[in-house]
């Protein structure tokens, strides 16, 4: 694990300038697809 960790830790940079960056778990689409799931196995959907 450890080289692989180095190898992650060499491509570190410095975030990019501009707005505001939508990772996965933050993502509009990601919220309506997990809300359409539990609804769906609440029994709701």
């Amino acid at each position: 694990l450890r080289p692989l960790a180095l190898e992650a830790a060499a491509r570190v940079a410095p975030r990019l300038r501009g707005g505001r960056v939508y990772t996965d778990d933050v993502a509009p689409v990601e919220w309506l697809i997990d809300s359409s799931i539990v609804e769906f196995a609440a029994g709701d959907g």
